[in-house]
């Protein structure tokens, strides 16, 4: 169990029933709505696909039987994704988190456990991509110890981006 700032309790677990990945999918969903990005069906599906790959790591923060909190993770590659396995790489996918809940402490808490989890599973580096204008994710990412890698990019449809990279555990 993990003490937000708000002094609830969350337990963060590994997500292994059909019904904690579509609450984490709903946590992905109701976080977007709430930024103002509605996700089409087509994201939507692509978000189910990406739950659902057994290769992918889906942590959950669960509060009075509900998920309240999503983190997404998987096997790093060179070359932004698109070459070849970098074994002690994890890259962070999504990190979500329902925006009753923003700001108590649940995303730290799924980070923390993910860091712990991706060592445990023999990984030394996390990276991940956010907006480059998200002040509240980067807040956040800052926290929990990732730092700026100085690498930046433009992706159609989501502005600019940069990169964070932390060391495991």
């Amino acid at each position: 169990m993990e003490r937000g700032a708000d002094e609830a309790m969350v337990e963060v677990r590994v997500a292994l029933t059909f019904a904690e990945l579509e609450e984490a999918r709903e946590c992905w969903r109701a976080a977007n709505v709430a930024r103002g990005k509605v996700p089409g069906r087509e994201r939507a599906e692509r978000v189910r696909e990406k739950l659902a790959d057994p290769e992918a790591l889906v942590l959950v923060a669960v509060e009075g039987g509900r998920v309240v909190g999503m983190v997404l993770a998987e096997v790093g590659r060179a070359a932004d994704g698109a070459g070849p396995v970098v074994p002690e790489l994890c890259h962070v996918s999504m990190v979500f988190v329902r925006p009753q809940r923003w700001g108590t402490g649940v995303g730290a808490a799924l980070l923390g456990a993910l860091k712990e989890r991706a060592a445990g599973l023999g990984y030394v580096r996390l990276q991940l991509w956010t907006g480059a204008a998200n002040e509240r994710a980067l807040a956040l990412y800052r926290r929990v110890g990732f730092r700026a890698s100085g690498r930046r990019r433009e992706i159609s449809g989501v502005g600019q981006v940069v990169h964070l990279v932390c060391s495991g555990g």
